[in-house]
């Protein structure tokens, strides 16, 4: 008896499991954001900010902002301050992973 067999019991089952396992993908349609703002930094204070994102919304967008921000520069969401999010064209994107990741 395989470790397959034992985890998911008969044959039958396994089918069952695999079917439900090897769904269709999912095609997640990205766009390009440009989001600007600052931080607060203990050292020199309000610290400016301008990136460019992949993304499907702009919830997703500011939620991946704060997230990388948070995580490099050691902040809470509270002391990042998002002063403008926009969506841009796929012509208007400079950085080159963001006009991958969409496509352009």
């Amino acid at each position: 008896m395989t470790v397959l067999s034992e985890a998911f019991g008969t044959m039958e089952h396994q089918k069952l499991y695999d079917i439900d396992i090897n769904h269709t993908r999912k095609v997640i349609k990205m766009k390009g954001f440009r989001i600007s703002g600052s931080y607060d930094d203990a050292r020199q204070g309000q610290q400016p900010f301008c990136v460019e994102v992949a993304a499907e919304d702009e919830a997703a967008a500011k939620e991946q902002i704060v997230s990388t921000f948070g995580s490099r520069h050691k902040l809470k969401r509270w002391q990042i301050n998002i002063a403008e999010i926009k969506e841009l064209a796929a012509d208007e994107v400079q950085d080159h992973v963001v006009k991958y990741k969409i496509g352009a």
